[in-house]
């Protein structure tokens, strides 16, 4: 693989260094000091990672405050801006752990002809899943019953679903990296598309991640329908998980996909009931009829619809980010939002003093949970954002 062993060492070493003492913000010298090791290890191993490099137009002064305004009159607080041009702290932290997903999976595709630096392993393709199903913690039941269904078809339990009891990830891992890392190494990886992941920021990482580096997935739909689902991921062929032929497709797919012939349909049927029912329980009645129902909404909570709107503005992108992991799991520990989900003190800092005044979130015990009051509005808010983002 590598064309230059020494050349090689010295990037992995600077990487390793810069994701470890590099945060946000990340300005043009932190994307000059990136490019340059990009560069390094473009000489080592002899491929091109452009892919991974930071676009001039990602790089734009940050609102890093306001000046005092009427906030709930007609004039609204004037921005303040950075200084110096800044690229988002999730768009970089997803290209620098893009990179290291992939500094990795050369490593293990072919051995090196010296010494790696310390803490490198090559990864066991025993260990490695060949299918990662992607999907939000409020959705267990249904991702617990779709990896059944995949087991029984498929008889292979090298699946990976972080939820899901006997498949989740090893102990004692960095549970961030390690996702990061099987992303990209599995051989297929499942979207479950449901209400609950389109409001997911972690699983629209993950299917972005996985577009980005040009591998396999299928994106298997659950109370959504394609309309819903933006691109890139919605010029990719979606299956339905409602539909038992468009269940049968996606076991012929997946075996096709890793070189398994699957079980004959008769041993897997119940399984595939099983992942039927329990889509078609999240479905909105409107599915089943093909007539649009609009649910009813109160002036009470289009009030605080709006209440909270203005609410998560105030936040700042990196705060918004913060609250979408908070709402995705439900319930989270204070310090996992630093240690396992990189989001820096600083920012923590920020995200508290809004929030917390503000009524967004409840903090007893070091665990942040969303105020259950707002959880509705904030959840409608969030996916009308993520709907508009370009």
């Amino acid at each position: 693989m590598s064309k230059d062993i020494k050349q090689w060492n010295v990037g992995i070493s600077k990487l390793s260094a810069f994701m470890q003492f590099r945060h946000p913000p990340y300005e043009e010298d932190a994307v000059a000091e990136f490019h340059e090791i990009i560069t390094i290890l473009e000489e080592g191993s002899g491929e091109s990672l452009s892919q991974f490099r930071i676009r001039p137009e990602k790089l734009k002064p940050e609102v890093v405050g306001s000046r005092p305004g009427v906030y709930w009159g007609d004039d609204a607080p004037q921005p303040i801006f950075s200084s110096n041009k800044r690229c988002d702290p999730g768009f970089f932290q997803s290209q620098e752990a893009g990179l290291a997903s992939y500094v990795k999976i050369l490593q293990a595709s072919e051995p090196l002809n010296a010494e790696q630096p310390s803490g490198i392993q090559r990864a066991s393709t025993n260990d490695q899943p060949l299918v990662l199903v992607s999907h939000s913690s409020k959705d267990v039941e249904l991702a617990k019953a779709l990896v059944e269904f995949l087991q029984a078809a498929l008889l292979t339990n090298r699946i990976r679903c972080s939820s899901v009891d006997g498949y989740r990830l090893p102990a004692g891992v960095n549970t961030e990296s390690q996702l990061r890392a099987e992303i990209n190494s599995a051989g297929v990886l499942i979207g479950l598309i449901t209400p609950n992941s389109l409001v997911s920021a972690y699983v629209m990482f993950e299917l972005g991640a996985r577009w980005g580096a040009g591998k396999f997935m299928i994106p298997l739909l659950a109370g959504t329908t394609l309309d819903m689902i933006r691109e890139p991921l919605s010029l990719l062929n979606s299956l339905h998980a409602d539909n038992n032929s468009q269940l049968h497709q996606l076991i012929g797919d997946v075996g096709k996909a890793l070189g398994i012939v699957p079980q004959d349909a008769a041993k897997y049927a119940n399984h595939l009931s099983d992942v039927r029912e329990r889509c078609l329980a999240i479905l909105p009645p409107s599915h089943n009829v093909g007539l649009p129902v609009a649910p009813e909404i109160s002036e009470k909570e289009m009030r605080r619809r709006k209440l909270v709107s203005e609410k998560l503005k105030a936040l700042g992108g990196v705060g918004r980010k913060i609250i979408r992991c908070v709402e995705d799991h439900g319930k989270i520990n204070a310090m996992a939002l630093s240690a396992e989900f990189g989001f820096s003190d600083m920012a923590l800092n920020g995200f508290f003093k809004a929030a917390l005044p503000n009524s967004l979130i409840r903090y007893e015990n070091h665990v942040v949970s969303i105020n259950p009051e707002l959880e509705s509005a904030i959840e409608f808010v969030l996916a009308n954002e993520y709907d508009q983002e370009s």
